[in-house]
């Protein structure tokens, strides 16, 4: 799903010791955003991150004279 929307997948693992443990790391190469998630050996729980490029407007600059 994420190289479908234009992600590229950087990082991936997954491990089955009885439990679910899973990390996948990506990055959009147009846009400049990351995103991240990883469950726990526990299974109950996620952790989701995305780090995305300032998304302000430009301020103003000085007027021009």
């Amino acid at each position: 799903m994420l190289v479908g929307e234009g992600l590229t997948v950087n990082g991936y693992r997954e491990s089955a010791d009885g439990k679910p443990d899973a990390l996948v790391d990506a990055f959009h190469p147009n846009s400049r955003y990351f995103a991240t998630a990883e469950t726990s050996g526990s299974g109950d729980r996620m952790y989701l991150g995305v780090t995305t490029p300032c998304l302000l407007p430009p301020s103003e600059g000085p007027s021009p004279s």
